[in-house]
């Protein structure tokens, strides 16, 4: 109920604009984030104002419609700058709380204690980013969410170096530091590394996600040092790097994470924990 007030309130106020989620749903490229929503004035820190939800967002028409509250506090991090997505399932790392699962038909929240930086989706798996003590960050993949709270995986990259964001493209890991002009692009079964200039960019990284062999990354949402809100920007570049469209999504936003897929069904999540319906004034 604050969520609902909450949001409903930005909307008279005109603070963001948002859409629903069936119509969302259907558009060539959606994405899911973690959302959270400045005070009206636009204030903002950066550990965000408000409650935090799952919202998708639609490329197709530059907007975001919020689909299931994160009501669970125990899986809340401090931030997100990656995401995977197993059907109805997401994921993401906290700091200091491990690996968290997140079912946005149901609203349950999991938290495995596995050492977790930063996770992404690749083959019906979890690629799973770490830090063991004395050594550099390494890439752990693993089947199912199951295999995470047996801690049953495989290394499929021994050292990583100074990537702090990871996300998949094209059946490829995409890394990234937080802030950079490249990504690096790694064949999870030889571990092969590709150093990949993005066309025109030199920003903050909050998340990294493709569909097929279109890459999008997520920009800069802070207006100023302040750290008000601003506007979302998504840019999209292909396997090459070169610059494609940027999104705009919404205004006075704080989104975290990003997990990308094509057209998903408009009917995944139909049951209570689905906010988008309950939204219209």
């Amino acid at each position: 109920m604050i969520l609902l007030a909450l949001l409903l309130a930005c909307a008279e106020s005109d603070v963001s604009e948002y859409g629903d989620w069936p119509s969302i749903a259907t558009e060539s490229a959606v994405c899911f984030s973690l959302f959270e929503e400045s005070r009206t004035d636009g204030v903002g820190f950066h550990q965000g104002i408000g409650p935090r939800y799952v919202a998708g967002m639609g490329l197709d028409s530059e907007t975001w419609a919020p689909v299931t509250e994160i009501a669970d506090p125990k899986g809340l991090p401090y931030f997100v700058a990656s995401l995977a997505r197993l059907d109805a399932d997401l994921f993401w790392c906290t700091r200091f709380g491990g690996m968290t699962r997140f079912n946005m038909e149901t609203g349950e929240t999991e938290v495995s204690g596995r050492d977790c930086d930063a996770v992404t989706d690749i083959g019906g798996g979890l690629v799973v980013q770490s830090q063991p003590k004395a050594s550099w960050p390494i890439l752990t993949w693993y089947e199912s969410w199951d295999a995470v709270l047996a801690d049953d995986g495989q290394t499929v990259l021994a050292d990583l170096h100074g990537e702090s964001r990871i996300g998949r493209q094209d059946g490829d890991v995409i890394a990234s530091w937080h802030s950079t002009d490249r990504v690096e692009r790694f064949e999870i079964g030889s571990g092969l590394g590709l150093e990949v200039p993005l066309e025109g960019y030199d920003d903050w990284v909050w998340g990294l996600s493709g569909v097929g062999d279109r890459l999008f990354v997520l920009s800069e949402y802070r207006a100023d040092e302040e750290h008000k809100y601003g506007v979302p920007k998504i840019a999209e570049f292909n396997g090459a790097g070169f610059a494609g469209p940027e999104y705009h999504i919404g205004n006075n936003i704080r989104p975290n994470g990003l997990v990308c897929s094509g057209p998903v069904d408009p009917d995944t999540f139909t049951d209570e924990h689905v906010m988008g319906p309950r939204l219209d004034p």
